[in-house]
């Protein structure tokens, strides 16, 4: 009798749902690793808080910004910038198509607590504003307030309390915590870039109420927070530098302020390399006028001029208000203020983030445009001279055009009649619809409250103005490289006026 062989033992397959089930915590427990890693680094670099204040920056509004309800920090406490760890190296920064030299990106903060100052016998000094005053794309050491602490560092303690992007509206909120925590003795307050940083005229296109909050809920999540950080970082930091080539506007490549020129880096050139394609976007060349042209506002309906002007005096009346209030809450604490004119980059791109009107006035817009088609062949050309008789003869009609006034900065630039050429890229500047417009009014509100309150006043302008004019340069192109922000040389300039004003000199 055969025995009969063993059968191999078979397992039986495990069922799907425990099969699932394995998954699903293999993939949780990564999951919640991921996650506490990511809260781990945010506790250490803050990256939630400045996408959650990038998306604020973001957020349309039709109104003048407010003062804020409620600050976004503790109790008895401002946020103030830090110096740089000593692992802090300028990084590449390219803006509008153009690199800009040096830039230190990733700036520290941290928390000033005035329980922990209350008992140091040294005065109490507060810079106060935007982007420019707290030193962006420079070092903490080349800010006006780190180069303030230093020159003052036996008699005063500096805090720099500028945030990026707020308005003056904000900073009333951060002066009013100042006044009510504090001792100050010194307010330097330099605000007014930031006025229509969140104005949107009604058909652009923008990022709705929707993506926003959608945004928002995701950064829930630290670790989505960082990639969402982390992609905002990239787009807006780092975009594609395009290689240096021919003037794309007629001018000879390596002309003073070319990229490509040896030494000139960060200046940039008047015309910009080659406009970006597609539909528009926000900084998409810092130089030009091709852009604008491209995209101009009334291309094929008259602009909404009558609204715009109504809109800027309203922003206008609420920028004074808040630099008043500021003013007010440091007088009555015995508090020296001191105002300061924000000084620009005279040859910005005017569609740098908006599309601009080619003929505002709506009585004289044909006759604008048709002397815009005849002179803008011309000045493609380098025809300068020819150009600028249909130009004269196009602000005559309407001087509120910023782009006529653009083109005639560019003709007279071009002609080497330098000291013309600034006051006509100023008018632009001026006309220049939505943010970073309106230079020209936004200082006069500025000097005109320091006479009204008896507020010290630095005309940074004015002083940028004379030393570019010392050394026969232009258009603030030695002092501020980007859109706005004053350069380490630009800020060295605001510390030693503010300084010698101090110190009686």
């Amino acid at each position: 009798m055969t025995t009969p062989a063993p059968q191999p033992e078979t397992t039986s397959p495990r069922p799907l749902w425990r099969r699932l089930m394995r998954v699903v915590v293999v993939t949780l427990v990564w999951v919640a690793l991921f996650e506490g890693a990511a809260w781990g680094a945010d506790a250490l670099w803050g990256f939630r808080a400045k996408l959650l204040q990038g998306l604020s920056l973001v957020e349309p509004s039709q109104d003048p910004i407010p003062p804020l309800e409620k600050l976004p920090w503790p109790q008895d406490v401002v946020m103030v910038r830090a110096p740089d760890p000593t692992t802090a190296r300028p990084e590449p920064y390219v803006l509008g198509m153009q690199p800009i030299p040096n830039a230190y990106m990733n700036p520290s903060q941290t928390l000033a607590i005035s329980k922990m100052v209350a008992t140091d016998p040294r005065k109490q000094l507060f810079v106060l504003g935007g982007s420019a005053a707290f030193g962006y794309t420079v070092a903490y050491k080349q800010s006006a307030a780190g180069m303030l602490e230093r020159s003052l560092s036996k008699s005063h303690l500096v805090f720099n309390v500028a945030q990026v992007g707020w308005p003056s509206g904000h900073m009333v909120s951060v002066a009013r915590r100042i006044a009510r925590d504090f001792k100050p003795a010194v307010l330097v307050i330099m605000s007014g870039n930031n006025e229509w940083l969140r104005w949107v005229p009604n058909d652009q296109p923008w990022l709705s109420p929707e993506q926003l909050e959608t945004y928002r809920t995701l950064a829930h999540s630290r670790a989505l927070a960082g990639a969402l950080f982390l992609g905002m970082n990239q787009a807006v930091l780092r975009p594609k530098a395009p290689a240096p080539a021919a003037d794309a506007n007629g001018g000879p490549r390596g002309a003073p302020g070319d990229p490509a020129r040896p030494g000139a880096a960060g200046r940039g050139s008047a015309d910009g390399p080659a406009d970006p394609q597609g539909p528009f976007r926000m900084h998409a060349s810092l130089y030009g006028y091709r852009y604008a042209l491209k995209h101009a506002a009334d291309r094929d309906a008259p602009y909404e001029t009558a609204r715009w002007l109504q809109e800027k005096q309203r922003f206008l009346d609420a920028f004074a208000a808040h630099l008043r209030e500021m003013v007010t809450l440091g007088e009555d604490k015995g508090a020296r203020v001191i105002l300061l004119t924000v000084p620009f980059n005279h040859r910005l791109n005017i569609a740098w983030k908006h599309p601009q009107p080619e003929a505002p006035a709506p009585d004289t817009r044909a006759e604008v445009k048709a002397l815009l088609k005849t002179a803008v062949p011309l000045v493609d050309a380098g025809s300068c001279p020819a150009a600028l008789v249909d130009l004269d003869a196009a602000v005559a009609l309407d001087p509120t055009s910023p782009l006529v006034h653009y083109l005639r900065g560019h003709c007279l630039a071009k002609l080497d009649r330098k000291l013309e050429a600034e006051a006509a890229y100023a008018q632009a500047r001026e006309h220049m619809v939505g943010n970073l417009g309106s230079r020209l009014s936004v200082n006069r509100v500025i000097r005109r409250v320091a006479k009204e309150t008896g507020a010290e006043l630095v005309d940074v302008q004015a002083l940028f103005t004379k030393h570019e004019r010392d050394r026969g340069g232009f258009f603030n192109e030695h002092l501020i490289y980007d859109d706005c922000h004053p350069n380490a040389l630009g800020q060295r300039l605001i510390a030693m006026a503010v300084d010698n004003l101090l110190k009686g000199r």
